[in-house]
């Protein structure tokens, strides 16, 4: 009788266990896009280029800095109908009137916003190919 109640009681925590992990949570789909430093890339009608990196202070893989690291980049966003808007986006420590929005567009049914930009220095003075990722956010 004991070992009855036992095994019962293992099959109701088990049983719990699974209810809770299957519980419905649904994320806002995203895609990620890559914009390469000099291009243009559209997304649903809005045209984003990756124009310039004003600054990377980032220190390379491996490296001990003295201070946080940071990259600055100049984007312009382009919408039909409206004037090319300039973003300037900052991956790290922002200083004195920066912002710290990275949010390129926000309109009804989506959104798109810098996540980072790649790649990121594996040693002092090295060349660079940079791209911008973007996440394409559809509000739910």
């Amino acid at each position: 009788m004991l070992i009855k109640k036992k095994l019962l009681l293992l099959l109701f925590a088990l049983c719990s266990m699974v209810l809770t992990a299957q519980t419905d949570s649904t994320e806002t789909p995203r895609i990620v896009v890559k914009v390469p430093l000099g291009e243009l890339v559209v997304i649903d009608e809005v045209a984003v280029k990756f124009t310039e990196v004003l600054e990377d202070s980032r220190c390379p893989v491996n490296v001990e800095c003295i201070w946080e690291g940071r990259l600055k980049a100049k984007v312009i966003v382009s919408e039909a109908g409206l004037n090319p808007q300039e973003k300037i986006v900052i991956f790290g420590k922002t200083r004195g009137n920066e912002s710290a929005n990275k949010i390129l567009c926000e309109k009804t049914g989506l959104r798109i916003e810098a996540v980072k930009v790649t790649p990121y220095p594996q040693k002092a003075g090295q060349q660079m190919n940079y791209v911008l990722l973007v996440d394409r956010i559809l509000p739910d």
